[in-house]
């Protein structure tokens, strides 16, 4: 005799809302770097208008603007006025496309444990990481390419890319720091400082040291010099360098998105095939969305499905990063790296 034939099958267990089983699977980062340029994107250039005037993928945007004009003082009067040449150009947007797919086949869900839902809403999840990650990217390579190459102050040491600063002068980086932003003619009461996470270490320490401590480092952050700080994994210190940081005047950098003309008019071939422009709800970024419903073979995936109803969907948007423009590259983003000794 034998009970073999009515032993129990696997063991499932369903996880219920807000177990945090599976929770840490597809993890979202902060973008810092991205978040920077979208807080100041409507400072830099006013953001509708330029998603206005653009109006088809081929159509370039472009902003008419003066190069920085050499007009020397004069110390005597003339009947002959000799008057400065102005030179204007224009300064071209480049757009770069980004995007992600989702799809699902809902009846080969039927007899699943995942929901058609639960896997599309993961695969959603999963692209939206995966641009982000890519405009996080584009978000440091845009400050490393609009950072200065006019180093005005002799504060720190710089080696024609950024200021460097030793170990030593560590403590004293958002102490002096005003100054230099001033010797640069960026003088402000807030400063955009854009850094690699572990920056986040000195900046809590400062700030920690108040009038009660023995040694008071917390005046280096006042109501009369404030900074909004930015840490973001993507910026990772090269060797030999413990922090790197951009540090900015208020507006200095901007990133302009656009949607493609069929999303935007909701254009539809019928209703298994046609255009939308959707929000998503991590991000909250608009996307122009393509839907395609079709017939398609399963059955390498799943026995019996040889004609199945597949859907899909295409999110893409368009997106610009601006930094402010000097045409004598005395920019209004500086680059700072402290040194590991």
């Amino acid at each position: 005799m034998s009970l073999n034939t009515t032993v129990l099958n696997d063991a499932i267990a369903l996880l219920a809302p807000g177990n945090t089983f599976n929770k840490y699977e597809n993890r979202i980062d902060e973008y810092a770097a991205y978040k920077y340029h979208q807080d100041n994107s409507n400072i830099l250039l006013t953001e509708s208008l330029i998603e206005s005037i653009k109006n088809s993928e081929r159509q370039p945007t472009k902003i008419p603007v003066l190069n920085k004009t050499v007009n020397p003082s004069i110390n005597v009067r003339s009947c002959d006025i000799a008057v400065p040449d102005s030179v204007s150009e224009f300064y071209t947007l480049t757009y770069v496309t980004l995007g992600f797919t989702a799809g699902i086949s809902k009846a080969l869900n039927v007899d699943n444990y995942i929901s058609a839902e639960e896997q599309l809403a993961d695969q959603i999840k999963s692209g939206i990481i995966s641009v982000m990650g890519d405009l996080e990217s584009l978000a440091i390579a845009s400050l490393e390419a609009g950072k200065t190459t006019n180093f005005a102050s002799t504060v720190y040491a710089n080696n024609g890319s950024e200021y460097t600063l030793t170990q030593a002068e560590k403590d004293g980086f958002y102490k002096n720091l005003p100054a230099v932003m001033r010797r640069q003619v960026l003088g402000s009461n807030v400063y955009d400082d854009i850094a690699n996470t572990e920056a986040a270490t000195l900046q809590t320490f400062l700030q920690a040291q108040g009038a009660a401590n023995s040694e008071n480092s917390e005046y280096q952050f006042t109501t009369q010099q404030r900074y909004n700080f930015y840490r973001t994994n993507g910026i990772v210190p090269g060797g030999g360098i413990e922090e790197t940081h951009y540090v900015a005047a208020p507006g200095s950098a901007g990133v302009y998105q656009w949607i493609d003309n069929d999303a935007k008019m909701r254009n539809a071939v019928n209703e298994g095939n046609k255009w939308d422009v959707m929000s998503d709800p991590i991000m909250n970024m608009d996307w122009g969305v393509y839907y395609k419903r079709n017939c398609v073979d399963k059955s390498a995936e799943a026995a019996g499905y040889q004609r199945t109803l597949s859907e899909a969907w295409e999110f893409t948007s368009d997106f610009a990063f601006v930094t402010a423009r000097n045409s004598a590259d005395d920019t209004s983003i500086v680059k700072f790296t402290i040194d590991t000794v």
